[in-house]
């Protein structure tokens, strides 16, 4: 189907406000970028991450997209082979996924350009993705240092926002939780914790997540085991 002229011009406004509100401000707080992928790294173990997803265009005169939000540990791409040149940190499968309206309800997530908005709407917009990440998502950020710190806050109570699993006996988070903080743990060299966790998510009522737990663990245990030899 050909392109029409209004949606080309929907794509030219998302490609500037996403230009002037969102790449220029991660730009001066240190962010790479590539395609609609920008990050930083914070220290050896972990990287800040932000996506901005364009969602399908069904309307002729309206684009939609959302912005997500992560922290991603730098053993990814080992534990899942992914060891492709063009590996970047991505927030939609960062260990720690957040998006900018569970941290406050002040702000949103999703956003909608319509072929009706002005100059003037357009400029507030990329006015407040500036104001978003300035004031929510990167102070928010700045919480975290290291892998630890990640994989610390997926396992406290109370302070993440999203995903707490309605208590199961004395397991009190989602097993996805855990076994991201499973992750998070061993970027940080803490290796006992890391497998503790897992064993911890295999005995929850998580049946179709079960596969997931074990076969990290075996991952986990082999690189463990192998950089033992090597030491």
């Amino acid at each position: 189907m050909a392109i029409t002229e209004t949606r080309k011009r929907l794509n030219r406004r998302f490609t500037w406000v996403v230009r002037e509100g969102i790449t220029k401000c991660l730009r001066e707080h240190g962010f790479n970028q590539r395609g609609r992928h920008y990050w930083r790294d914070c220290d050896p173990t972990l990287a800040f991450a932000i996506y901005v997803g364009k969602g399908p265009q069904w309307s002729e005169d309206k684009c939609t997209f959302h912005v997500y939000c992560g922290m991603v540990t730098n053993v990814v791409p080992v534990i899942f082979e992914n060891l492709a040149a063009n590996w970047v940190p991505d927030a939609m499968v960062g260990q720690l996924q957040v998006r900018p309206d569970e941290l406050t309800p002040a702000v949103r997530s999703h956003f909608v350009i319509s072929s009706s908005d002005t100059e003037s709407d357009l400029a507030e917009m990329a006015r407040s993705f500036s104001r978003m990440l300035e004031d929510v998502v990167l102070p928010w950020f700045s919480k975290f240092k290291t892998a630890k710190d990640v994989g610390d806050y997926l396992t406290s109570e109370g302070e993440r926002p999203g995903k707490l699993w309605i208590g199961y006996r004395e397991i009190k988070h989602h097993p996805e939780s855990l076994r991201q903080a499973a992750i998070a743990y061993f970027a940080a060299g803490e290796h006992e914790q890391a497998v503790a966790l897992l064993d911890l998510a295999a005995k929850t009522n998580d049946a179709p997540g079960l596969h997931h737990t074990l076969e990290l663990r075996k991952r986990l245990t082999r690189f463990i085991a192998s950089r033992k030899e090597a030491h």
